[in-house]
């Protein structure tokens, strides 16, 4: 019981902590230009992936114990695309970060649109 109640708690904080982080750019950039650059073109898709790994993260997070693995593997996914959301606002970021997944993996990704 400890275990989920501390893998519950992990989830809400790091859930929190990244939705802080989009924030924090909001009060930065102010809210409508934050809106036009999260919906460009090149973002919306990793924006969405993003949201949608801290929605299943939460979920799994209060499944209790049956939601202990999926709720690690969707903060390890929600991390993953936090990380690719943000290489979109540094020129080529998504483009280099899908260059080194291609040459360490050997798999080629589908290009971006």
């Amino acid at each position: 019981m400890l275990g989920t109640l501390q893998l519950t708690t992990f989830a809400i904080y790091y859930t929190l902590g990244n939705l802080s982080a989009i924030a924090c750019t909001l009060f930065l950039i102010g809210p409508a230009r934050q809106l036009r650059l999260m919906t460009k073109k090149g973002r919306i898709c990793s924006l969405l992936v993003f949201f949608g790994c801290m929605a299943l993260t939460l979920i799994a997070a209060f499944q209790g114990f049956a939601g202990m693995v999926p709720c690690v593997i969707f903060a390890g996914l929600q991390f993953c695309a936090a990380l690719y959301y943000f290489l979109s606002y540094i020129p080529g970021g998504q483009r280099g970060c899908r260059m080194l997944c291609e040459r360490t993996t050997g798999v080629e990704l589908p290009k971006a649109p």
